[in-house]
């Protein structure tokens, strides 16, 4: 089952090109909040990047996965700021698909 804070589960599981629609949208809602707020622009180099979309969080190491964690703890604790804004959604729902 895929995991979707945007859409309804029928039209989440619906939704599966990842260079389609829904990349485009998650990528936009970060580069509105890097607009409102700097300090997310780590986060397009790394949680965001292109290559983290290779990245299979199974096949992992522990002391990878710990980092990983970190870093999703850090874009959250920023996110809460901006938690009721549209841009958070949309980032967040990648964050979802993404690393479960």
């Amino acid at each position: 089952m895929r995991h979707a804070a945007l859409w309804p589960p029928l039209l989440s599981r619906r939704i599966r090109d990842r260079e389609g629609l829904h990349l485009r949208l998650c990528f936009a809602g970060l580069d509105e909040l890097i607009r409102l707020e700097p300090r997310f622009r780590p986060y397009r180099e790394s949680l965001f990047s292109r290559a983290s979309l290779d990245i299979n969080p199974d096949l992992q190491t522990p002391d990878f996965l710990a980092k990983l964690d970190e870093s999703i703890h850090g874009f959250c604790c920023l996110l809460c700021n901006f938690f009721l804004a549209a841009p958070a959604f949309k980032a967040l729902e990648y964050l979802i698909r993404r690393y479960k």
